[in-house]
């Protein structure tokens, strides 16, 4: 039994996976709530739902791979047009093509490449976020510990003991896809890259597209995908038992 909260909502936590009926009564006198006769002639009113293992994860891990990337594009698209607009009425003004903006060329071609950006983070980062997703089933009272300290101790215990950064350049370019496209950028694109001046003009060099397109046959990346579906598997199951075992 669940009461409602000040804003007038119900919420119940901590329930296995399972088929559910609920239902909203007004007063339930004394313990009745605990008697089989009475639980009885509610199930006529009830609402039955659900609960699963499996829709848990996926949902949070689709909201975080899936909904906020796309978000985060929506937005870049808005901003986009507002510096159209801002280009259309400076050169409105200096007696240019105010039209020039609004050309799909410059109002979709940079939209164009945030979209294979937005593909490309939702890929590769999907091994990340299946990770956080099993830590969090592992230990829902404390995700943020279990996520960070195991990798910074692998990553510790690697540098200190065999003096070598293999793991921490691994969690590097897992977490910062940059370092790992500029380490294979010469051989995707066939020819030297400039190892020289900042990030925005080595970031200027690249064919973005041809790049990409080797990014997209990498065994890292379609590893990391099936590594992202055996850790969303882990999280059902440790939520599975957890909750059985609670």
């Amino acid at each position: 039994m669940s009461r409602p909260t000040q804003q007038g909502s119900f919420r119940v936590i901590g329930l296995p996976a399972d088929r559910y009926l609920a239902v909203a009564l007004t007063n339930v006198p004394g313990s009745e709530w605990q008697n089989p006769e009475f639980l009885a002639k509610m199930r006529a009113l009830a609402t039955a739902f659900t609960l699963s293992d499996a829709e848990t994860v996926i949902s949070k891990f689709t909201v975080a791979i899936v909904v906020i990337p796309l978000v985060a594009l929506l937005a870049t698209f808005a901003a986009q047009l507002v510096v159209a607009a801002g280009a259309s009425i400076r050169l409105a003004i200096e007696g240019g093509g105010a039209a020039f903006p609004w050309e799909p060329h410059a109002l979709f071609g940079s939209f164009g490449v945030a979209v294979l950006w937005c593909l490309t983070v939702m890929l590769w980062y999907a091994p990340f976020v299946g990770y956080l997703m099993l830590a969090s089933a592992w230990a829902p009272r404390s995700p943020f510990l279990w996520a960070v300290l195991p990798p910074v101790a692998i990553w510790i215990i690697e540098a200190v003991v065999m003096r070598s950064t293999y793991a921490g350049d691994f969690i590097k370019e897992r977490l910062f896809v940059l370092p790992f496209i500029e380490r294979n950028q010469a051989a995707w694109m066939g020819h030297a890259v400039p190892v020289t001046g900042d990030k925005i003009d080595r970031l200027t060099s690249y064919d973005l597209y041809a790049m990409l397109g080797s990014f997209y046959r990498t065994p890292e990346l379609w590893g990391g995908v099936i590594a992202a579906a055996l850790l969303l598997a882990a999280a059902m199951w440790v939520r599975r038992y957890r909750d059985e075992t609670a």
